[in-house]
């Protein structure tokens, strides 16, 4: 699945949950994540979804361009 997909999914769901922060949701979405694209990630410790999804997409590129 690609990083939109996920992305998009992941929204949905996380718009009927209330209460929770959005270091919560980061967290949630990083497990979520493929396993290749995890340690990319973690090594930055993002703590908005934003910084997430931006850093995610990059390493999506850089994992599809490695194929």
């Amino acid at each position: 699945m690609i990083v939109k997909e996920y992305q998009n999914q992941f929204a949905k769901l996380a718009n009927h949950i209330e209460g929770l922060d959005d270091t919560f949701f980061t967290s949630c979405f990083i497990n979520g994540l493929k396993e290749e694209l995890k340690p990319e990630v973690k090594m930055f410790n993002l703590k908005t979804m934003m910084d997430v999804i931006a850093l995610v997409k990059l390493a999506e590129d850089k994992a599809s361009d490695h194929r």
